[in-house]
């Protein structure tokens, strides 16, 4: 799709967006039960620019603008099952690809433009013990997430590299998800267990700007994963967990020739190390014969309310060393590893919209041999828009 029809239906998507925010405000009304239709609007536009290092220097405007809904049949006598939409529209030219080459991805919404359907799935859930979802599901919802990493915006915090780097087109993830289920199990308050089985390659690889594709071929296999939870307390947690792909990669390395499957394993823990500090550290492994990030190191702080004037603003600091496998360096002429250092603070202008100043060092950018260390600096702007108002998605 060309960049003019991208904006085309951005400007379509935002439109109705705005449209979706006057019904709302002229439908104010007294206290009434919970909605069964709930919608969401997210404008998030990044400014970024490296100042050296890297590739080149330069800077790039990024867009992400998600629409979303969920739908719930509580007023049907089904307050156990409900569906979840959610679309993106994405522009820009690449950062990390065309200036810093940095392996880890330093934006989390940076992507090839397009227009996408990313998430459409069904779910039911039994009573408080568990649920079970079948659709486009974006894997990192359940799976390789905790809490005090929605403030950063580079990628790795999210979810690991060992991970996110994997399969012939990604995982079920951002920018494109698989067709497939999750099932989430609590036997008791303190434990959950996860499982997930996806389509082993993402959406088409041959078609990368389609609004939606799934192709389940039988060559593409399955993507596994599974997590188990373990709550510390109700702001503390600890998890493991483990995933691979049934169907065999081929390895790096020409010298030793025939295919292996990705697999891996990892760990995480979150919690409060005061009334306003929060804290996560994060590890994993994968195979590196088939995959040239073989590991990955991640920790990071955040402070909420570092002001007393500002009680809804952020800062953290994040720290994620991405290490490259043996074949990678060898073949490749890779560094051991790429290590990337975020700074950032999220200033809260109001509930609709909000600034987060950022600041990343990325030593030894790994998608390319001999890269020089790069300073970038950024800017995010959020927009946000609910309806009804005051509403919030759990399932964005």
């Amino acid at each position: 799709m060309s960049g003019e029809g991208v904006w085309r239906s951005f400007a379509a998507a935002l439109l109705a967006g705005l449209a979706l925010a006057g019904a709302a405000r002229a439908d104010d009304a007294p206290a009434a039960p919970a909605p069964a239709l709930t919608l969401n609007l997210l404008e998030n536009l990044d400014l970024w620019d490296n100042t050296g290092g890297g590739l080149r220097a330069g800077g790039t405007v990024l867009s992400k603008l998600r629409v979303s809904g969920t739908w719930n049949a509580g007023r049907l006598g089904d307050p156990g099952f409900k569906v979840h939409v959610q679309m993106f529209a994405i522009n820009g030219r690449p950062f990390s690809g065309d200036f810093v080459g940095d392996t880890q991805t330093l934006s989390n919404i940076e992507a090839p433009p397009s227009v996408r359907l990313f998430e459409l799935w069904a779910e039911q859930a039994f009573g408080d013990k568990g649920s079970l979802r079948v659709g486009l599901i974006d894997v990192n919802k359940d799976f390789d997430i905790n809490s005090p990493v929605g403030l950063f915006i580079a990628s790795s915090d999210a979810i690991g590299p060992d991970i996110s780097r994997s399969g012939q087109n990604g995982p079920s993830i951002f920018p494109v998800t698989a067709f497939g289920g999750r099932v989430l199990w609590t036997p008791i308050k303190a434990v959950t267990f996860r499982g997930g089985v996806f389509d082993g390659v993402s959406g088409d690889p041959a078609h990368q700007a389609a609004f939606v594709k799934v192709r389940l071929r039988g060559s593409d296999g399955a993507f596994l994963i599974g997590q188990a939870d373990y709550n510390i307390s109700d702001q503390a947690q600890v998890s493991i967990g483990a995933w691979g792909y049934t169907a065999p990669t081929q390895r790096i390395d020409p010298a030793r020739p025939g295919a292996e499957r990705q697999a891996g394993v990892f760990a995480f823990i979150d919690g409060p190390l005061s009334k306003s500090v929060s804290a996560w550290a994060r590890a994993g492994i994968t195979n590196g014969a088939v995959e040239p990030v073989s590991s990955f190191l991640g920790a990071g702080v955040v402070w909420n309310a570092p002001f007393p004037s500002r009680k809804n603003d952020q800062a953290g600091l994040a720290v994620g060393r991405a290490g490259l496998g043996g074949p990678a360096q060898r073949v490749l002429g890779l560094p051991d590893a790429e290590t990337a250092i975020e700074a950032t603070y999220l200033f809260t202008v109001n509930d609709k919209v909000s600034l987060q100043p950022d600041v990343q060092y990325i030593v030894h950018p790994a998608s390319a041999p001999h890269l020089p260390d790069a300073l970038v600096i950024g800017l995010r702007i959020s927009l946000t828009g609910q309806w009804p108002a005051g509403s919030t998605d759990t399932d964005d």
